[in-house]
């Protein structure tokens, strides 16, 4: 069943071309899965309640038109049939009727007392499911032999940057990536799949490394203690 939102954008959610920041879309989608789920049992704090949360693994957007200043937008999200203890969501946006973004997300649900995933057949949700979507970009972050990545700077996570179980949020990622790319005035990001790997903690300062091919940029954050964060592919075009 898809769950449907409408919002309009605000101003200081976009960048010096007055278009809508890629975490700001992200944001949108994933506030409209959030609203799904509060309007049905059991919710995300209920869940929480109960020791359970959803960890994102990977995340792949595409976004089709700026979207800008002031748009009125309506925002789909629905769930899909998954495998396992893979959970699979789908997102839309809309702008007077026409598709400006979409994405295709990948969930584990984990019970934090004993350290495991559940599995579909464990739970039930009660909006049900839908058809994915099929994104012409491929559903792992493949970044090529032949490039080599640099490192190109820090960032540690603050106070604004974690959610509720104190990691820095998955929306937040790609305004922390995207600031490291060359200016992109009069560019947009097009594509941004990003794999979750490891998260990072209230405080933690983790090392970002950048590769480009054309305007195609991979990255990959690592840890303080050595292990990869995320990985990353950005792809940007002329507006």
């Amino acid at each position: 069943m898809k769950h449907t939102e409408f919002f309009k954008v605000n101003s200081h959610e976009t960048d010096y071309n007055g278009i809508l920041r890629p975490s700001c879309v992200m944001r949108y989608m994933q506030e409209t899965a959030n609203l799904q789920f509060n309007s049905y049992h059991p919710t995300l704090y209920e869940l929480n309640e109960d020791n359970k949360s959803f960890l994102l693994s990977r995340s792949n957007m595409s976004i089709y038109a700026p979207i800008r200043n002031f748009d009125e937008l309506k925002v789909e999200s629905w769930a899909c049939e998954g495998k396992g203890v893979t959970y699979l969501r789908c997102g839309r946006i809309y702008r007077n009727d026409v598709i400006v973004a979409e994405i295709i997300t990948n969930w584990a649900l984990v019970d934090r007392v004993n350290q495991r995933f559940i599995r579909q057949n464990e739970i039930e949700f009660g909006f049900g499911v839908d058809e994915p979507l099929e994104l012409d970009m491929p559903r792992r972050i493949n970044i090529p032999s032949d490039l080599e990545l640099a490192l190109v700077g820090e960032r540690t996570v603050y106070y604004g940057d974690v959610d509720l179980y104190g990691h820095m949020n998955n929306t937040n990622y790609p305004d922390m990536l995207c600031a490291f790319l060359p200016i992109l005035k009069d560019k947009m990001v097009v594509r941004c799949a990003i794999s979750f790997l490891h998260d990072a903690p209230l405080g933690e300062t983790v090392k970002i490394y950048l590769a480009s091919d054309s305007d195609t940029y991979y990255f990959r954050t690592i840890k303080e203690d050595g292990t990869v964060g995320v990985e990353a592919e950005i792809i940007v075009e002329d507006i």
